[in-house]
This record gives C-alpha cells, sequence and structure tokens, in this order.
C-alpha cells in the first residue's frame, strides 16, 4: 500500500483525498471489522470508535496521526 499521501500537507489535495479514501476501503474490510474502526486521526489517536463517514471527516479535518 502507497503511503506516500501520508505526508501531503495540504489535506484538500485530491491525492490525500484519494489515500485517506483508499484506507478507509482497506480497513472496513479487515477480518472483524463491523461498523466502526479505531479513528487514527490527530486528535482521536486510536482511542475512539467510529463508522466509515466520521473518520473519513476527522482524517481531512484533523489529519492523520
Amino acid at each position: 500500500m502507497d503511503k506516500s499521501w501520508l505526508n501531503i500537507k495540504n489535506r484538500a489535495d485530491r491525492a490525500y483525498i484519494r489515500g485517506v479514501d483508499g484506507f478507509l476501503e482497506w480497513a472496513y474490510t479487515q477480518l472483524g471489522v463491523n461498523d466502526m474502526i479505531r479513528c487514527p486521526c490527530k486528535r482521536c489517536m486510536n482511542t475512539e470508535f467510529k463508522v466509515h463517514y466520521r473518520v473519513r471527516e476527522d482524517l481531512l479535518k484533523k489529519g492523520f496521526l
């Protein structure tokens, strides 16, 4: 999995958004994942479980941990 998008500072950049979407697609297909995953944004720091659209929103607003 290409992680170069993690270094993009502009979270409105299409490459960053595609990276977030690709990460979420992968994360929600993992064994044992139902509706929620731990949110890896800078604020939640993998401590809060959230649904797909909330995690995406956080990653686009706050950035990846």
